[in-house]
């Protein structure tokens, strides 16, 4: 199975932006505790603050077969292709 993690605006300042309210942990540190939890699922992982970005990089890997899960600061969701 293959995971694409795309995270959408702001998200890179997890861990340091608020961290009373948004946690001190990084994505970067809960993707590793997630790559070692699930050893034999590939995950990818993507993050822009260009909201453009983020939205045509599913198109790009739909012809690979990933489960994608986009989590903005609005909504999260994942879809199956």
């Amino acid at each position: 199975m293959k995971i694409l993690i795309l995270n959408g605006p702001n998200l890179n300042l997890l861990g340091v932006r608020e961290p009373g309210i948004y946690g001190a942990q990084s994505f970067e540190s809960y993707l590793t505790t997630l790559r070692n939890a699930f050893p034999d699922v590939e995950m990818e992982y993507f993050q822009s603050n260009i909201e453009g970005e983020t939205a045509s990089a599913p198109s790009r890997l739909l012809s690979l077969r990933y489960i994608y899960l986009m989590s903005t600061r609005a909504r999260s969701s994942a879809t199956i292709p």
